[in-house]
């Protein structure tokens, strides 16, 4: 009895050695897990912090375009209700893009050895808004089916600097071995046979009219005005992030809107005084045409925001340009 009793206390005691061995092994590996994350997201913050800086010092250089060294991780980028963010892939850290306006595929970079490329542009709407980025890399490939001229004239305008490819309707889309294919079309024309690329593209479909050379229409059915926001969803290939950093542009558009119209009121202080004569005071006064344009462009951002309509803004904005060459014929200075 004495030694069953024995038995019975040694295997509990080698038990409670395995759990208590099991339970402080698991101590060590999370917390070794833990140090490994907390390494991970200081380097993702560091390299994060750099890229904010890359991406700040090239928006300070529009209508220029910069290619870079390839990165060994990806970047992931995201924007949800109006917030822009990008990471590191596999990062739980996420640097916000406060100040950027971005147009940009889901993911850029990797182990592919493909070459960043950043392409900035001012968004003048007609007077100068905000600068825009693109940016991308060599492993996203754009294919233009260029059957009709307005994609024509993309494709001969997109830098050669991203990796780009023009196709016929009746073609098949080549896989070259890209991660991802962009394919941009109009909606008139439909979409060639892209079964060789094994589900990994985007299409972007474009229904388009020009009105006094500024373009206006939707993406995917989303509303654009201005050839810089037609790039923004060429670039991103996505409607969703197309979508979203639309409205981080146009809600930019109706600040600097506001400032425009503080800069006509100066304006028209200074004529006032000044006694300009009925020439100048028909375009600045505050029911006069500019502040009436301004209000008007004003209401039609909402109602391309609200209504997915884009029509009155591109009028709107055509009326504003064409105001802005009255008042430097009647010698009463630029609007802008």
């Amino acid at each position: 009895m004495a030694n069953k009793k024995a038995q019975i206390e040694v295997s509990f005691n080698w038990i409670f050695v395995l759990v208590a061995g099991g339970l402080i092994l698991l101590f060590f590996v999370m917390f070794i897990m833990n140090q490994r994350d907390a390494s991970g997201a200081q380097v993702a913050q560091v390299l994060q912090s750099r890229l904010d800086t890359v991406f700040t010092v090239i928006q300070q250089t529009p209508d220029s375009i910069q290619t870079f060294e390839p990165l060994t991780f990806g970047l992931e980028f995201r924007c949800e209700e109006g917030i822009q963010s990008y990471s590191v892939v596999g990062s739980r850290t996420a640097t916000f893009m406060d100040h950027h306006i971005m147009f940009s595929p889901n993911q850029v970079g990797g182990s592919s050895g493909a070459r960043l490329v950043a392409w900035t542009k001012n968004f003048n709407a007609p007077y100068p808004v905000t600068p825009v980025l693109y940016f991308s890399d060599e492993q996203t490939q754009y294919v233009f089916v260029t059957d009709t001229p307005l994609v024509n004239e993309l494709y001969n305008h997109m830098p050669d600097s991203f990796s780009k490819i023009s196709v016929s309707l009746q073609d098949t889309v080549p896989d070259e071995g890209y991660r991802w294919y962009i394919i941009v079309v109009e909606a008139e024309t439909g979409l060639p046979n892209p079964e060789n690329l094994r589900n990994n593209y985007d299409v972007v479909t474009i229904d388009a009219t020009r009105r006094l050379g500024l373009i206006n229409g939707t993406v995917n059915g989303i509303a654009f005005v201005g050839e810089e926001m037609l790039w923004g969803a060429i670039i991103t290939g996505d409607p969703t992030l197309f979508e979203c950093s639309r409205e981080r542009l146009l809600n930019r558009y109706i600040v600097a809107n506001k400032i425009q119209m503080k800069r006509i009121e100066k304006v028209r202080e200074a004529y006032e005084t000044q006694g300009a004569g009925t020439d100048c005071e028909d375009i600045y006064s505050d029911s006069g045409d500019a502040m009436e344009t301004l209000r008007r462009i004003n209401t039609s951002i909402h109602v391309v925001l609200d209504d997915n309509n884009s029509n009155l803004l591109a009028s709107s904005i055509a009326s504003f340009s064409s105001l802005n060459e009255l008042s430097d014929r009647r010698r009463c200075g630029w609007l802008y």
